[in-house]
């Protein structure tokens, strides 16, 4: 079974004893009784040859990678205070509790663990440097020569840059150059600890064995043991009777046992027979024979399985991916609902130099329960869903995009989840496709666009088959006139026009603006002032013949505007609770005038009155689309102010209040009379880089009403709880989360509350005050430590609003149980609870 954890990546040359074998060996004898040291180099022939010289005699040869050391090495250090941390009989694992750990040790212990592994200290010679370009260094208590075979004895170090070898005794034979270890065998590199009784290696190719191999990844927590660890090759290592964790010494809730692992690095997965997984000593899961990955490359594999249990009862699904190929590979996931019976999923994925290619599906041939259509009473069966994305770049300018998704019926995404698949829910399902050209001062777009509905209150947008867009960008330089060219054409088309019987009028449209503007700005301020002309025309098809509005089939509109933006600012020093701040002062002008074209025989195919809002006083039109040109005669006055933490630079507090004043009556789109717009606040408050508080109001100054208001507050700690509280009020609000058309007012809040180092409390309450009902209610509990995590998720969210017979309405819910289960270092199950606490809490992140 392939794993969706990846393992941490073991390199074979950390299992490589003979790495740090030399050409050249020198062994200083330090005994009292001989005095003696012994060099040893390679002939021609590849045997080694060794002489006796004497300590007194002079300088000791200096062979190209071998210096000699006379006195006896150190003992290896920890930084530690903790005898824990030394490396004995009973902490072979360099394990330290919390307890033991310095103040800076705990601030990088894991989350859940009760400790942490500390790496003693390096002190040897050149411990700091890469082996590749250190000499090698031995020494000993004893040595002795007997024909072919060279023995040291008694403290035995070994040591090349960062790595290192100890061991009681060790032997070199001369005729096949073979090391032997024994005793208390370790070998150490940076993050990476290897214990033995005896060790054979080949000093030619750095191949050999390790008997009762203890091996510790510090980083990951990676450990694993062998009754024989075999490097047969560069990239492959074999081990026998084995097993394999990331829980720590002190608390092993699993483990993985198998008569026979490989690790091989060539192809980034290892295998295991007879693999079982235990948990606290208990057999739970058998397999004659499984792969898990050792880094992140990919292999054909199942992977880890989902569940959960909701409305449709439960939910399992069981996905298999197929390593195709280095650029393309596919997950097939078999799914079984317990209501509605079984279907399959597909996702593939293709990648070349031009680009990346993603296609998804899902088919559930015969729903137990199905869709009903509202209109036409038609019960299907047949559920599907496709979706086919792209993206890409070929040459210095062109890109390219796809997103067409589909699903069969409207309440596809309200009756099955898609969590597998990368797929977003709408209420217009996008259908596009776009080619990009980016220069450094032409952008060209070409665009064909549709949508699938699938929210009976909104209706069906405009399909755009192809729209056009076309700009100049100016270098905007300063005191330099800078030109404006932008221009759009789109032909649109609906499935309810007039030719096919509906009432949607159909055309094509153009639409363009050009102009100048000449920037001066100075350090206290700036003057913009800009002039342009805009333009729309249509060429309509199958005008509606019972129209009172739309009469001409080649309606026009042009218009001047100008704008002339002003703004000043301001600066002080001053001190705040003994921190020291740049507070700003930023008044702002902005004036905006365009001519009155009356419009009412034109369509509208994509245009909307945009929200007011702050930034809104400083736009040059209040619309979106392009089917409505402004008349304007206005004055946006604007005033902000930053308070700026001269240390850290961050913007602490913005306060902004603005205001629009109307010259003359607005007319199109609206017919607004009134002389000023609601005045408009902003607070954003961030006294530290993890907490900030943001409020927005607007308040109509002519009747003394507050038309919106709303706050969001968030703080997360370093401990990763995160607090989060939401309110919106509007006033004649539109459309409340597809629910109808009313007031809105509603309060979301969401927790994540760590009880202590290993459980968490999450949850999140969205209530819609306007109308008493909860949207949204969900309740989550979290146990994790250094070995294994497991979650438990229950959500209960609103689904549709249905009339309830009496002239009122309901809400109906979905409800479901989600739980997650994750062995660390080997696998996850039911990573879908993952999914959704990052979708529903602001600031959540797993706790790995």
């Amino acid at each position: 079974m392939a794993a969706t954890h990846k393992y941490p990546r073991l390199t074979g040359r950390l299992f490589s004893v003979g790495l740090i074998i030399a050409p050249a060996l020198a062994i200083a004898d330090n005994s009292q009784f001989s005095h003696q040291q012994r060099v040893c180099s390679p002939d021609a022939a590849g045997h080694w040859q060794c002489v006796s010289q004497s300590a007194t005699a002079g300088p000791y040869p200096q062979a190209p990678l071998a210096e000699i050391r006379q006195s006896k090495p150190k003992p290896i250090d920890t930084p530690s205070e903790a005898s824990a941390t030394q490396p004995t009989a009973a902490n072979p694992w360099d394990w330290a509790a919390t307890s033991q750990l310095s103040d800076a040790q705990r601030c990088q212990q894991k989350a859940g663990c009760d400790g942490a592994y500390i790496e003693p200290k390096a002190n040897w010679p050149e411990a700091d440097q890469d082996p590749e370009l250190s000499p090698l260094r031995a020494s000993s208590n004893q040595s002795e020569m007997v024909n072919n075979i060279l023995t040291v004895t008694g403290d035995v170090l070994i040591s090349r840059g960062a790595r290192a070898l100890k061991a009681d005794s060790a032997s070199l034979d001369r005729s096949n150059n073979e090391m032997t270890l024994s005793g208390n065998v370790e070998i150490r590199e940076p993050g990476m600890l290897i214990r033995g009784t005896d060790a054979t290696i080949d000093t030619d190719t750095g191949l050999g064995h390790i008997e009762n191999a203890r091996i510790l990844q510090h980083n990951t927590g990676l450990r694993a043991t062998a009754g024989l660890s075999n490097r047969p090759s560069e990239q492959l290592i074999e081990l026998e009777q084995a097993t394999y964790t990331q829980c720590t010494p002190d608390d092993e809730t699993w483990q993985l046992s198998a008569s026979k692992m490989t690790l091989d690095n060539s192809t980034g997965w290892g295998s295991a027979n007879g693999a079982v997984l235990r948990l606290h000593n208990v057999p739970v899961f058998y397999s004659p024979y499984m792969t898990f990955p050792i880094d992140d490359r990919r292999q054909t594999g199942f992977l880890f399985p989902s569940f959960s249990s909701g409305t449709n009862g439960f939910d399992f699904s069981a996905p298999f991916y197929l390593n195709l190929a280095p650029n393309y590979d596919a997950t097939i996931t078999p799914r079984y609902i317990a209501d509605r019976g079984e279907m399959v999923e597909l996702e593939t994925r293709y990648m070349n130099n031009y680009g990346h290619w993603q296609i998804a599906g899902a088919d559930l041939s015969s729903d137990d329960i199905g869709y009903t259509n509202p209109v036409t009473g038609e019960v299907r069966e047949h559920r599907w869903l496709g979706s086919l994305k792209h993206h890409g770049r070929f040459g210095e300018y062109w890109s390219s995009s796809i997103n067409y998704n589909k699903v069969s019926d409207n309440d596809y995404f309200k009756d099955l989840n898609i969590d597998s698949l990368d797929v977003q829910r709408a209420t217009h399902l996008e259908q596009n496709a776009q080619l990009n050209f980016n220069a450094s001062r032409w952008r060209a777009n070409l665009l064909v666009s549709d949508h699938q509905t699938i929210n009976d209150l909104y209706g069906q947008p405009y399909q755009r088959l192809p729209q056009v867009n076309i700009e100049y960008r100016s270098d905007n330089d300063n005191f330099r006139p800078s030109f404006i060219f932008d221009a759009q054409y789109t032909d649109f088309d609906h499935n309810e026009s007039v030719k096919e019987g509906g009432d949607k009028v159909v055309g094509q449209r153009t639409w363009a603006e050009t102009g100048v503007s000449f920037p001066m700005r100075w350090a206290a301020g700036f003057i913009t002032p800009t002039a342009k002309v805009r333009h729309v025309s249509y060429q309509l098809d199958d005008l509606d013949p019972n129209s009172t509005t739309i009469v001409d089939d080649s309606p026009a509109t042009t218009v001047g505007v100008g704008t002339l933006d002003m703004g000043l600012i301001f600066e002080r020093q001053m001190q705040f609770s003994g921190s020291a701040y740049t507070q700003t002062l930023e008044p702002r002008l902005y004036y905006f005038y365009s001519e009155y074209e009356e419009q009412f025989d034109q369509p509208n195919f994509d245009t909307n009155e945009l929200t007011f809002s702050y930034n809104q006083l400083f736009r040059d039109t209040r619309f979106t689309g392009h089917d409505r040109l402004d008349d304007a005669d206005q004055a946006s006055a604007g005033l902000t102010s930053r308070f700026i933490d001269n240390e850290s630079g961050r913007e602490s507090l913005i306060l902004s209040l603005g205001q629009i004043f109307y010259f003359q009556d607005r007319l199109v789109g609206i017919n607004d009379t009134t002389s000023n717009s609601e005045i408009a606040a902003e607070i954003h408050y961030q006294p530290v880089d993890n907490l900030w508080v943001s409020t927005s109001t607007l308040w109509d100054s002519r009747q003394d009403l507050i038309n919106e208001g709303g706050m969001s507050f968030h703080y997360q700690t370093d401990n990763q709880a995160v607090y989060n509280l939401g309110y919106r009020f509007r006033r004649n609000g539109t459309n409340v989360s597809g629910f109808g058309s009313r007031h809105l007012e509603q309060a979301d809040s969401s927790v994540v509350f760590p009880i202590n180092n290993r459980w968490r409390l999450m949850g999140r309450y969205q209530y819609d005050i306007d109308t008493g009902r909860s949207l949204e209610e969900m309740a989550a509990i979290e146990y994790g430590d250094c070995c294994w995590l497991t979650r438990v998720v229950y959500q209960k969210a609103a689904k549709d609003e249905v009339s309830d017979g009496s002239g009122s309405t309901r809400l109906d819910y979905d409800h479901q149980v989600i739980l997650q289960f994750q062995l660390k270092g080997l696998g996850n199950l039911g990573a879908q609870a993952s999914s959704l606490l990052r979708e529903s809490i602001l600031g959540y992140q797993d706790r790995e």
